[in-house]
């Protein structure tokens, strides 16, 4: 599917990039996946192929997240002419607490959110590989926490490198360095994350939120039912491309 939009892109004159990141395919989140898309992004932004030294940045899911945190990154963030995300989570902290609990603390209180099992094991893998506090008893204990009442107990006891880590990958933490116009389409009520998630960074002026039915996370899920939500993501669509090019 990646390489079927690229190739679309390619048709109408983009250059197209496509990096195969460390643990991006499972996944996985890390400093070290976040260093690779940087440093991607300037290798790209440097290219003879690329106008202006600029480069648009789209991903999906976690490629989303990855995508908002590159582009909040002070040695790219001039340089970035658009990002473009579908479903992308912004605040890590609250993920692993939706992911361990099943629950999600939104704009008023916790509330029962239910997502897929891989949810938990992506972020478990996640966690479990930042730096040198890999396999710490405390990381077993937060993963293995199943109510939500103890979480934030659990949270801060941590070590400070993990805390210091999650506040780094968590967009929402970043919004002052977002400089680039954002374009956000999610669905009313993803697979993965709530759609607060997107919402939180809409208070940022230069971020956009689509929020359409046709989306089913990661894919189109049309339906001639939904012609305000297949017109909704059109113009989600329009504007990033329009941003890229101009």
């Amino acid at each position: 599917m990646v390489l079927r939009l690229g190739a679309a892109l390619a048709r109408r004159g983009y250059a197209v990039y496509i990096p195969d990141l460390p643990g991006i395919v499972d996944g996985v989140l890390t400093p070290t996946t976040l260093g690779a898309a940087i440093a991607g992004c300037t290798a790209v932004a440097d290219s003879p192929q690329t106008r202006g030294g600029r480069v648009g940045l789209v991903g999906v899911s976690v490629g989303g997240t990855l995508a908002l945190l590159a582009a909040a990154d002070d040695r790219i963030s001039r340089r970035v002419s658009v990002v473009a995300c579908v479903a992308p989570f912004t605040d890590l902290e609250r993920v692993i607490l939706l992911a361990t609990t099943g629950m999600y603390r939104g704009e008023h209180g916790l509330e029962r959110y239910a997502v897929p099992p891989e949810l938990a094991a992506g972020l478990g893998r996640s966690i479990e590989q930042l730096g040198p506090v890999e396999g710490d008893p405390a990381v077993r204990a937060l993963l293995v926490n199943r109510d939500p009442a103890r979480f934030d107990d659990l949270y801060r006891r941590l070590p400070a490198e993990i805390r210091d880590t999650v506040h780094a990958l968590s967009p929402r933490r970043l919004m002052e360095h977002l400089v680039a116009p954002v374009e956000i389409a999610t669905s009313p009520r993803d697979r993965y994350f709530p759609v607060d998630e997107s919402l939180a960074l809409a208070r940022n002026s230069n971020v956009r939120v689509t929020i359409t039915p046709v989306l089913a996370h990661a894919r189109p899920h049309l339906d001639p039912r939904s012609v305000v939500g297949v017109v909704q993501l059109e113009r989600f669509f329009a504007r990033s491309l329009a941003a890229a090019a101009a």
